[in-house]
C-alpha cells in the first residue's frame, strides 16, 4: 500500500478506529527504531518540521575528538549502566547508536581535514573500549560489538585497513599483532579470527616475515615475564607450609601462558602464510605451553588441512614414540592418512 493509499484509508476511519490503529503500529516498531527515529517526540508533537540534513558539513574534529574522550571516560565510569546524574536514561539506551555513527565517520580512509593519527587514535579508542567492554560491565548488554550490530572482527579489520591506508601496512602489522594480544576478545571471537583478517591483508612476503618478528619480539619479553613471576612464586610457595588452592593454581600465571599461547599460534599462522609450515611447526613446538597431548591437538587442529597430512602423521607418530598416549580423534586422524583417505572436515575429539 501506498501513502497516498493509507491517508485516505485513514481518512475513512473513525477517530477510535485511528486510536487503536495507531497503538498496534506503535507496538510493532522495535525499540531501537522508536530511540533511532525519535517517534515518541514526534508523537508529542506531530506537527514538528522534519529534520533537513544538512550536506557536506565538514566535520569538526576538536568536537569529535572531545565527545569520544568523554564517552570513553563516562562508559568506564559506569554511567551507561546505572542511573545517574551525568548521564540520562535516554542517553544510556542509545549509547550504541553513538557509537555506530562514529564507527561509520572514522573508518572512511577519506576523510579530509583530519590528521592521519587522530583519526586512527580515536577509532583505536573505541574499538579496545568495545574490548575492555567484553570482560567489564559498561554497557547493559553482554556484548557490546553486537551492540552496534559491527563483529569484532568486522571491526579489527576496518581499523588495520584504515591504518595501512593512513601510516602504511608495516606499521599495521606491529599494531594489528599489539591489538590482538593486548585486548580482550567477545565470546564469538578468537585471537586466530583476528590474526587471519590482519594476514588477509598483508600480501608482500617482508609484511609476513615482520609478522614473525613481532611475534618473536612479544614472546621473549613474556617468556621472560612469566619466569620471573614463576621464581616469585615457587619462593612464595616454599615460604609457605600449607599448600593453598591459591598456591596450586594462579589465574595470573595462567593468562600469562594462554597470551604466549596466542602469540605461537598467531605465529605458526604467520609462517603458514609464507608456505613455511616445517619451521612453523617447530616454533610452535617450541613456544606452546601445555601438557605434550594437548599441545599436539592444538598444532593438529590448527594445521588440519589435507596438504599438511604429512606433517600432522610426522607429529603425532612422533609423538607416540616419545610416551603421549594421543586422544582418539588423533589416533583416527593418523589411520585415515595411513589408510591413503582424504581429511574429513573438520577434526573430531
Amino acid at each position: 500500500m501506498k501513502v497516498t493509499e493509507l491517508r485516505k484509508k485513514l481518512a475513512e476511519l473513525k477517530k477510535d478506529e485511528i486510536i487503536k490503529l495507531a497503538v498496534e503500529f506503535y507496538k510493532l516498531v522495535p525499540k531501537s527504531k522508536k530511540e533511532d527515529n525519535n517517534l515518541d517526540n514526534l508523537i508529542e508533537n506531530p506537527n514538528q518540521p522534519k529534520p533537513t540534513k544538512q550536506k557536506n558539513t565538514p566535520l569538526n574534529w576538536e568536537e569529535l575528538e572531545k565527545e569520544i574522550n568523554l564517552f570513553i571516560t563516562h562508559a568506564k565510569e559506569q554511567y551507561y549502566v546505572y542511573p545517574n546524574k551525568i548521564v540520562s536514561k535516554k542517553e544510556r539506551s542509545t549509547w550504541r547508536f553513538k557509537v555506530k555513527n562514529w564507527y561509520k565517520i572514522l573508518i572512511n580512509p577519506k576523510q579530509k581535514d583530519v590528521k592521519p593519527e587522530l583519526q586512527i587514535r580515536l577509532l583505536t579508542n573505541l574499538y579496545e573500549l568495545l574490548c575492555e567492554a567484553c570482560d567489564y560491565v559498561y554497557f547493559s548488554g553482554d556484548n557490546p560489538f553486537q551492540s552496534i550490530q559491527v563483529e569484532q572482527t568486522v571491526f579489527f579489520k576496518a581499523l588495520i585497513v584504515l591504518i595501512q591506508e593512513k601510516i602504511g601496512k608495516t606499521e599495521s602489522v606491529n599494531k594489528g599483532i599489539e591489538l590482538i594480544i593486548n585486548n580482550p576478545i567477545d565470546r564469538n571471537t578468537l585471537e586466530t579470527y583476528l590474526a587471519t583478517e590482519l594476514i588477509s591483508t598483508l600480501q608482500i612476503p617482508d609484511l609476513k616475515q615482520a609478522g614473525i618478528d613481532k611475534v618473536k619480539s612479544m614472546l621473549e619479553k613474556r617468556i621472560e615475564k612469566l619466569h620471573l613471576y614463576q621464581k616469585e612464586l615457587k619462593e612464595k610457595r616454599s615460604k609457605t607450609k600449607k599448600v593453598s588452592h591459591s598456591f596450586t593454581y594462579d589465574s595470573l600465571e595462567y593468562k600469562m601462558k594462554s597470551k604466549i599461547n596466542d602469540l605461537t599460534l598467531i605465529g605458526l599462522m604467520f609462517y603458514e602464510s609464507l608456505y613455511r609450515i616445517k619451521d612453523g611447526i617447530t616454533f610452535y613446538n617450541a613456544n606452546y605451553l601445555d601438557t605434550d597431548e594437548i599441545k599436539l591437538y592444538v598444532l593438529v587442529r590448527e594445521i588440519f588441512r589435507d596438504e599438511y597430512r604429512n606433517e600432522i602423521k610426522n607429529e603425532i607418530e612422533t609423538a607416540i614414540k616419545n610416551g603421549t598416549e594421543p586422544r582418539k580423534g588423533l589416533l583416527n586422524t593418523l589411520k585415515i592418512i595411513n589408510d591413503g583417505e582424504k581429511l574429513p572436515r573438520w577434526l573430531s575429539n
